[in-house]
């Protein structure tokens, strides 16, 4: 399987999660470790579950005040998000007590995540990707073949992330006009030039504030946003919380 901890998967474990209706353009996993848990999704109120996969753009909201949440958000356009895409096959959502059995949840981790350093974590974690994929019946080995025109266009995009970026500099890149290159990217990756650029530059920021000693004000404004409070009400549309609260209270992987 590919590093899906490199751009691929944003991963974190919170406790006592209360998240605002909101929606996005990655695809998402939310599992309990513990106790069941209420959310909404697509208008349907669904309670006393253990999990989720929740497709591209689906609103959803959830009350876990009593569990301790694994929350894996996975890029739409990396080979772990195609394959839960063709896997969903449009439906909004799939509840994870269809796929395992109830006993399987506590044991994601063989020891609670608390006393569990980062590898150990992200060991687990790929895991239970692993058997999720072969639960669902997919491939364990991942591989997409991107159009070499898109390969370009995505180094151009990580190289210069820090910077302002257009789709008409995607479009010199490959060779294309502005909206043939518009259409090509949402075809090949599952999501319109600017969420993708959207979802790295979030990621730089949060590793900026996390592991670089950066203060979130500073990030903010090297990766492109015109200020912190511009980024906070962004982050909080797309993931239902502001991004202080989810810094503070959640385990990153």
């Amino acid at each position: 399987m590919e590093n899906n901890f490199n751009n691929n998967v944003f991963a974190f474990i919170a406790s006592g999660a209360r998240v605002k209706v909101h929606y996005h353009h990655c695809l998402q996993i939310v599992v309990s470790l513990n106790n069941p848990y209420d959310c909404i999704i697509n208008g349907n109120s669904i309670k006393n579950n253990m999990g989720f996969i929740i497709n591209q753009t689906i609103r959803h909201s959830c009350e876990a005040p009593q569990s301790q949440v694994l929350v894996l958000k996975i890029n739409a356009a990396s080979t772990l998000g195609i394959q839960l895409k063709n896997y969903l096959d449009g439906a909004p959502f799939v509840e994870l007590n269809n796929i395992f059995p109830p006993e399987y949840f506590q044991s994601i981790f063989q020891l609670p995540s608390e006393k569990l350093n980062k590898e150990q974590l992200q060991k687990g974690t790929g895991l239970f990707l692993e058997r999720l994929l072969k639960e669902c019946g997919l491939p364990q080995i991942l591989v997409v073949q991107n159009d070499i025109r898109i390969a370009a266009a995505l180094e151009y995009i990580n190289t210069n992330i820090d910077s302002q970026l257009n789709l008409q500099h995607i479009a010199d890149v490959m060779h294309l006009s502005k909206d043939r290159a518009r259409h090509f990217f949402i075809e090949q990756l599952r999501s319109p030039f600017m969420q993708y650029v959207l979802w790295l530059r979030i990621r730089k920021i949060l590793e900026a504030v996390m592991y670089q000693n950066i203060n979130l004000a500073t990030a903010c404004v090297q990766f492109g946003f015109t200020d912190q409070s511009h980024f906070t009400r962004i982050f909080k549309r797309l993931y239902g919380v502001p991004p202080t609260a989810l810094l503070k209270h959640a385990r990153f992987i």
